[in-house]
């Protein structure tokens, strides 16, 4: 019945044998039930009934099909899902829907302050972090990844490691891949104060590249925000999925 209410705006008015649906602004009838025993069934009768029931039936299926996209895009937020797929919300709000899976996988502390200062052009700063390691092996037998970011479109690799030791190697492969591919220099690598990020190898492979390294101070990760949050992002989508199927975490 709350469902009733909220989806096509309307109140229900009991009586002992049977009940009537009207529309809020209008208080105009849009249809009316009948009590058999101890539930009161739609008459189907009326033109009026059989739109409401109509009606109802459309925003059944939508609300379905919402929840279904926000399983295929990782419990993803309905406010994103009303920006990708308004025809979806047309007599629906993304505040309708609630998820469970979300609040139990998506437990959240008091956000920091968002920097708003991006740079202007792509790939002159990149973020980067390392997480892991996880406590299942991969199927390729790997225990962590790393991020790169970029600050100005925030498109972001991963790639996958047996080791922090592979970090050095992977960021030459991923600048190499940035000035081939995309014409472009790094001028800012930004990163926390690992010390996978700051051996001497790496340290001088910038040095000879001329970039810059900005590096976060200790226990200080909210400076490392923008690596941080999205490692958050990708993890709350691999625990969402693997929750909502049911799947246990080797997977």
């Amino acid at each position: 019945m709350a469902q009733i209410n909220r989806t096509l705006q309307c109140i229900v008015i009991f009586w002992p044998n049977f009940c009537v649906f009207k529309d809020i602004q209008t208080q105009k009838t849009i249809g009316y039930g009948t009590r058999r025993g101890k539930l009161y069934y739609l008459e189907l009768t009326s033109a009026s009934s059989y739109q409401l029931a109509q009606a109802f039936s459309a925003n059944k299926s939508a609300d379905s099909e919402v929840w279904l996209w926000h399983k295929r895009l990782g419990h993803s937020s309905f406010g994103y899902l009303k920006k990708l797929l308004p025809k979806l919300f047309i007599k629906l709000s993304n505040s309708d829907f609630k998820c469970e899976v979300c609040e139990l996988v998506k437990s959240h502390r008091v956000p920091f302050q968002i920097s708003m200062n991006k740079s202007p052009t792509p790939f002159m700063v990149i973020h980067s972090d390392v997480w892991g390691p996880a406590n299942n092996i991969s199927l390729s037998d790997k225990r962590w990844f790393i991020s790169f970011i970029d600050d100005h479109t925030s498109v972001t690799w991963i790639c996958l490691m047996k080791s922090k030791s592979e970090v050095g190697s992977l960021f030459k492969q991923f600048h190499k891949m940035i000035a081939t591919q995309y014409n472009s220099t790094i001028q800012v690598l930004r990163s926390d104060n690992g010390g996978e990020f700051i051996s001497q190898d790496l340290k001088q492979y910038l040095i000879d590249h001329r970039i810059t390294h900005q590096t976060t101070c200790p226990y200080t990760p909210q400076q490392n925000e923008v690596a941080e949050r999205k490692n958050r992002q990708l993890l709350e989508v691999v625990w969402a999925s693997l929750f909502e199927a049911h799947m246990p975490t080797k997977y």
